[in-house]
């Protein structure tokens, strides 16, 4: 009897050592954004960080109406939770991150979590202590784990899915996960598969290439990882573009709200499949076309300082700046497939052999993609 009852508790005990099997999951909403690039009253118009958005092609002269849009739109689909994947703020300053809080309010009273990280420039007006005092709230208070070397957290949004938020800015090297955190996110993955839950991973730079800058210099060595464990159902980040890519996991990276077409994402999830779309904002036509034009017109600039540093070519400067402004502005909206390509203007790109002749060729070889929609399965 006494063989037998040690038998027993060992048999037990090995039991709970093994992974629990993930269930089909119960319906859950994320809603996901990037680049809200809120400025307080107190930043000036002129500000060198209102400047450097503009000349990026963002719609800084209409901040507001986005603002509110975003916040009027989040608030009324109520998801399960919104993820803010960085660029909270357009200057990092301490003004900018309580008003944003402050009206983010809305979103929380509607019902939903809101969880938080910072991106590159989210920490120059405030210290890491200084951004929890006023962001704790969102995802570090509650969290399940807290990574001691960065501000990475891990939390639990039901009983079947957790969210693996992953800061790469409150560290001795921004835009690098360190080793400590690299070893904290294989903890939180293997104890999450152990209790049989999901995990939807969050970060402001991407993992993936997505053909764009903003990328962790070690993504992939995060990559490695996520594709160990199978539980990771995707992983969201921000960046410049709207775009999907997959590598074993699925990441969709989303472009900032202040740039045209001022894209938020919803993510679905239902049994072991994957909805994602990215609307636009509810804002008016006019905005819009506005927007549009000033996305375009940042793109022409960008195509005419490139043309003008070399030799004249012979269909002149303002067709090749036309042709690649149409490109870019699609290309960054994550409209691949709306692209209309003009063969002897890419040629013509292609014999000046610039960086962004090379830009045009990989968007070409990308192919004819919607990058604002995805459905995918997951184990």
């Amino acid at each position: 009897m006494f063989f037998l009852a040690v038998s027993a508790a060992l048999l037990l005990a090995a039991m709970r050592l093994l992974p629990r099997r993930a269930q089909p999951m119960d319906p859950v909403t994320l809603l996901t954004a990037s680049g809200i690039h809120y400025a307080a009253a107190s930043v000036a118009e002129g500000d060198a960080s209102l400047t450097a958005l503009e000349t990026a092609g963002q719609a800084v002269a209409y901040r507001d109406d986005l603002g509110s849009a975003f916040l009027r739109d989040a608030a009324d689909r109520a998801p399960d939770a919104l993820l803010l994947t960085g660029g909270l703020t357009a200057d990092g300053g301490r003004d900018s991150h309580q008003d944003l809080s402050t009206r983010l309010g809305r979103i929380r009273d509607a019902g939903s979590r809101v969880y938080v990280l910072p991106g590159p420039g989210d920490l120059e007006g405030v210290g890491a202590e200084e951004f929890l005092e006023i962001w704790g709230a969102d995802g570090w208070t509650d969290a399940v784990s807290r990574d001691g070397a960065s501000l990475s957290y891990a939390a639990q949004v039901t009983d079947q899915l957790r969210v693996l938020m992953l800061d790469a800015e409150a560290v001795e090297i921004p835009g690098t996960v360190p080793d400590e955190t690299l070893l904290w996110i294989r903890q939180q993955l293997e104890t999450a598969r152990r209790e049989g839950i999901r995990i939807v991973a969050g970060c402001a730079r991407s993992v993936l290439d997505h053909g764009a800058e903003g990328g962790l210099t070690n993504g992939s060595e995060v990559l490695a990882l996520y594709r160990q464990y199978s539980n990771v159902v995707c992983a969201l980040c921000g960046g410049p573009i709207q775009h999907i890519a997959e590598d074993t996991v699925v990441e969709i990276e989303s472009s900032p709200l202040l740039t045209w077409p001022h894209q938020i994402g919803t993510l679905s999830l239902e049994g072991t499949t994957a909805d994602y779309a990215a609307m636009s904002v509810t804002v008016a036509d006019a905005v819009k076309n506005d927007t549009y034009q000033i996305l375009w017109n940042a793109a022409y600039r960008r195509a005419g300082s490139d043309l003008a540093s070399g030799a004249t070519v012979a269909s002149g400067i303002d067709r090749l700046c036309t042709f690649f402004a149409g490109v870019e502005t699609r290309w960054t909206a994550g409209q691949e497939d709306r692209i209309v390509w003009d063969d002897a203007a890419l040629r013509e790109w292609q014999e000046r052999g610039s960086v962004l002749a090379d830009h045009l060729e990989a968007v070409q070889a990308e192919g004819a993609r919607d990058h604002s929609a995805a459905r995918f399965r997951f184990p």
